[in-house]
């Protein structure tokens, strides 16, 4: 008899660049991060009030940045229009219908409370924040604002549409490497000399152009990576907190209004945003410019554009782990788990060219048209499956069953998917993975759980703890209540936990395929199959046992389903970027 299988490239394999929609290949090398502080001492000399942001630049670094990808263009409102369609989240401040009449009833309620205040564009996003979702005014993207750039963007909001891409913020050493590549001197991406006719800035050539977003790809302006309008145009978000570079020391200079010590404030729970605006000068418009803003801010010169991970489904753990509980992970998620060694299938698609065309028009004169990149795509939901392991297993061999008798359940990862899980009776969401050994049907019983009536003990009788004896349910701390677990057999519990003070809930039982084998952590597998025959997708992840050699391997069964029925068969993850080896065994 034949057996069909699909494996993913192993993670722990050098990945190659193959293509991949809508983004532009990286490849690994050296870029320059942080301005040079010569070049910056005389800019502070003549702009002393900007004195404490310009120092912010400075830093002397030459990291090699991995292999990645990233979008060549801003997110536009065409791209973010599908986001929103999709999902319902608030359509930016800039797509609202706002007409006459309106903004002159906003201005009056506005100078009620303060008097001489504005409706700009500050203002616009905040009313607009407030009153969205009240449904008294319409929004859209016209025609010919389907390639511009959006704006009215928070890093949270930037966020939530890479979770549903399947995609991440780029960090700010990948923003410059896209920008600068390995040309060293480069200021801006097209060279070392600013010019006015390839930036969208305050003072844009020709005349008539300044102080205006331009549709993206309008300008002549590509870094070596082909990636446009990296300076100017937008503010981009980055997903690095805003941080002194490496290489960074205070230091004084010497202005017309003194001498100014350079100390600028640094705070890591900001995020950094890149390259300058249509409202700013020359000079801020540069690929080593940077400032640090709270995550929920908008405006409406804040965009972004995506990367991603060369790893499949490195993106989407990346995110994931922040919405598991440390309580039930027994440490911070960012140190117990290991994202590198997430394993799973996805799945990406874009939309069709042909059903974008139709709707464009071209921009009001007199902006130029967009020249839109060959890689420019827009993107659809993702959908992937993985498992993200703990980093390591402190248990010797033999001693997994006793671990729980004396210490009660304890992590090996946690699951990621955006489907259903059949037979574990799961929804799409984020669960921590926990051991459960072999167990009595006493046993399951004295924990709240259910066994087939077939399994049934004739004669049973709760379990009254002696002395100090810890009850089984305390000593686990996770409720599976409810669940039905068959005597003897092993399983992973999807466990979580819906606010730091609620106790833990086991809500999903997987399968383990066969017990966890302990050996040699080199040969020990890390994979995944897709078995066609036994309608499962199966998740093969070693866990290596610190200070030894050797590695615990756990393998479970998974049964993935979506709207359209069960996942496992090899065309539910044909995505247009999938690696895979057909594999036949006997």
């Amino acid at each position: 008899m034949l057996t069909t299988a699909l494996l993913l490239m192993a993670p722990m394999q050098a990945a190659s660049q193959d293509a991949m929609p809508g983004l532009v290949p990286v490849h690994a090398g050296k870029t320059r991060l942080g301005a040079r502080e010569e070049h910056t001492r005389a800019l502070i000399a003549s702009k002393p009030n900007d004195a404490q942001g310009l120092g912010s630049w400075v830093g002397n670094a030459t990291p090699v940045v991995p292999a990645f990808y990233i979008s060549p263009t801003e997110v536009t409102n065409e791209m973010y229009l599908r986001f929103v369609e999709d999902t319902g989240a608030m359509p930016p401040a800039s797509w609202a219908q706002i007409d006459r009449e309106l903004r002159l009833e906003i201005i009056r309620a506005l100078q009620a409370e303060t008097a001489g205040a504005k409706f700009d564009d500050h203002q616009r996003g905040i009313w607009w924040e407030e009153n969205w979702g009240l449904g008294k005014v319409e929004w859209s993207v016209p025609p010919d604002q389907k390639l511009m750039p959006v704006g009215y963007i928070s890093y949270l909001d930037a966020v939530e549409y890479c979770v549903w891409a399947g995609l991440r913020l780029p960090t700010e050493i990948e923003w410059v490497r896209s920008a600068r590549s390995d040309q060293m001197d480069f200021e801006f991406p097209f060279g070392e000399e600013f010019d006015e006719t390839k930036v969208a800035f305050e003072a844009t050539k020709p005349r008539g152009l300044g102080y205006k977003a331009l549709p993206v790809a309008a300008l002549d302006n590509a870094s070596p990576f082909g990636c446009v309008d990296m300076v100017g145009n937008m503010w981009e978000w980055t997903d690095s907190g805003f941080s002194r570079l490496s290489g960074f020391a205070s230091f004084e200079v010497e202005t017309k209004v003194g001498r100014l010590p350079i100390s600028p404030t640094f705070d890591a729970s900001l995020k950094v945003i890149k390259g300058g605006s249509y409202t700013n000068p020359d000079f801020v418009c540069s690929i080593d410019s940077r400032t640090g803003i709270q995550k929920d801010f908008r405006a409406s010169i804040l965009g972004f554009r995506v990367a991603s991970s060369t790893q499949p489904v490195w993106n989407a753990a990346h995110y994931a782990i922040h919405k598991v509980s440390g309580n039930v992970l027994k440490g911070m998620p960012e140190r117990r788990l290991d994202v590198d060694r997430v394993i799973g299938f996805e799945k990406r698609e874009v939309v069709p060219d042909s059903e974008l065309t139709g709707s464009r028009a071209a921009p009001a004169d007199p902006l130029p048209a967009s020249k839109i990149p060959a890689d420019y795509r827009v993107f659809k939901r993702y959908q992937c499956v993985g498992i993200i392991p703990i980093r390591e297993l402190e248990i010797r061999k033999g001693r997994l069953a006793k671990e729980v008798e004396e210490e009660g359940l304890f992590p090996v990862g946690v699951l990621h998917t955006t489907v259903a899980m059949e037979k574990a009776n799961l929804l799409p969401g984020t669960y921590a993975l926990m051991y459960i050994p072999p167990l009595e049907a006493e046993t399951i019983l004295d924990l709240g759980a259910n066994v087939p009536p077939n399994k049934m003990p004739k004669k049973y009788e709760p379990k009254e703890p002696k002395g100090d004896e810890v009850p089984i349910k305390d000593l686990w701390g996770v409720s599976i209540e409810g669940l039905t677990l068959e005597p003897d057999s092993e399983y992973l519990l999807a466990v979580t936990q819906e606010t730091p003070s609620s106790d833990p809930v086991g809500v999903g039982l997987f399968d383990l395929v066969r017990s966890p084998k302990f050996g040699r952590a080199k040969s020990a597998k890390h994979e995944v199959t897709l078995n066609l025959n036994k309608d499962r997708l199966g998740l093969i992840f070693s866990i290596p046992v610190p200070e030894t050699r050797d590695a615990w391997t756990f393998h479970v069964a998974l049964h993935p389903r979506d709207k359209d029925g069960g996942l496992v068969r090899k065309s539910a993850w044909d995505g247009d970027y999938f690696r895979v080896v057909e594999i036949v065994e006997d």
